[in-house]
């Protein structure tokens, strides 16, 4: 039976050890890294060309692909320990994620999107316990109240970034994974937004791994890392 060891405070936020993974059986690693380790509440600037196995990486700390070889392990818990079910859950209660894309459902509300992410990882909130933390991240993040019951199809880009992020954080995740979310703002609201975005990791108190290829964001963090840091082999031609 699965025992849920993430109460384990003084284990590390994220811990890869000797992972290996790969698209495909016949060609070397997309990502071989031996080691890295990422401390509770850290903000990590990762970046890198396309082709160096930047999503794949985070596809792999969601939990939503599985290493050939080695060891994910997030506040303690082995990934690779539980099944797709226990992982779906480990993933909703503990992971938000903030798409590239935003993947936000167009003909639902901006709270029902919002909420819905409470709804999956079964947190055991009140409807207006919810209602209110759903309020007060739109307020954090700069988004009138009146747009809660607009449909996420009326909203501009730079909304619906916002969104996502309040959606990311509804659950009061301990992790936050960004994946290029600002790849489509221009430099004044791409600066605002990472602003908001580490304000609200910070009012969180989660870890956020922030992807990029875009340098000129990482002086928003205080740790960067490259790819080829990470994994000494990447293969040419796998989209990041």
């Amino acid at each position: 039976m699965h025992t849920d060891n993430t109460n384990t405070a003084s284990s590390p936020a994220i811990e890869l050890s000797d992972l290996q993974f790969s698209w495909s059986s016949g060609g070397g690693p997309l990502l071989d890294i031996p080691r890295l380790t990422l401390a509770r509440g850290e903000r990590v600037f990762l970046y890198g060309p396309s082709g160096s196995g930047k999503t794949s990486l985070l596809n792999l700390l969601a939990g939503v692909s599985l290493p050939q070889k080695g060891q994910v392990q997030l506040l303690g818990q082995n990934l690779s320990s539980l099944s797709d079910r226990q992982r779906d859950r480990f993933r909703a209660r503990h992971i938000g994620v903030v798409f590239q894309q935003f993947n936000l459902i167009p003909y639902l509300s901006v709270q029902d999107n919002i909420e819905l992410a409470a709804h999956f990882a079964r947190l055991e909130q009140k409807r207006p316990e919810l209602h209110r933390r759903t309020r007060e991240l739109l307020a954090a993040l700069g988004l009138s109240a009146e747009l809660a019951g607009r449909p996420a199809s009326q909203l501009s880009m730079g909304q619906q970034q916002r969104v996502a992020v309040a959606r990311a954080l509804i659950t009061r995740p301990e992790i936050l994974l960004a994946d290029e979310p600002s790849s489509a703002l221009d430099t004044d609201t791409r600066n605002a937004f990472m602003q908001l975005l580490l304000a609200q990791a910070e009012a969180s108190d989660c870890t956020l791994v922030f992807v990029s290829h875009d340098r000129s964001l990482a002086k928003h963090f205080d740790r960067q890392l490259h790819m080829r840091e990470l994994t000494p082999s990447p293969v040419a031609g796998e989209v990041a």
